[in-house]
């Protein structure tokens, strides 16, 4: 009986498919296993690591929304006003991060968030 993908794997799965890349080639442009890919496409892995999912964001140019949606996350971004800018800030800084050595600015994302609460989220 074959398992039905969900969540990141089905992200995962669908990207590769729309951008018509092997998982020799998504590997070979994020250095992470073809076989580990392979894993977390037929949802047969532990969650990936951060590091191995900003990867994936940056080579097949995922949106940082699904990717939370995707890990069932999407709801802390779905109270913000500024939706869109946010989570186009969050994924330039992921972008800046997978740039720059030793993940650094990995915490600003954070930062951005907690920043967007402050601004439209009023407690009662």
């Amino acid at each position: 009986m074959k398992k039905e993908k969900k969540g990141f794997s089905k992200l995962l799965f669908y990207k590769r498919g729309e951008l018509n890349l092997s998982l020799r080639e998504i590997a070979e442009q994020t250095n992470i296993h073809p076989s580990y890919l392979w894993r977390l496409e037929m949802d047969d892995s532990k969650s990936p690591s951060f590091e191995v999912v900003c990867k994936l964001i940056e080579v097949l140019g995922l949106d940082v929304k699904e990717v939370f949606d995707a890990f069932g996350y999407g709801y802390l971004l779905n109270h913000l006003e500024e939706e869109d800018f946010l989570a186009g800030k969050v994924q330039s800084e992921v972008k800046r991060a997978m740039r720059e050595e030793g993940f650094h600015y990995i915490g600003r994302i954070v930062e951005i968030i907690e920043e967007g609460k402050k601004k439209t989220y009023v407690q009662p």
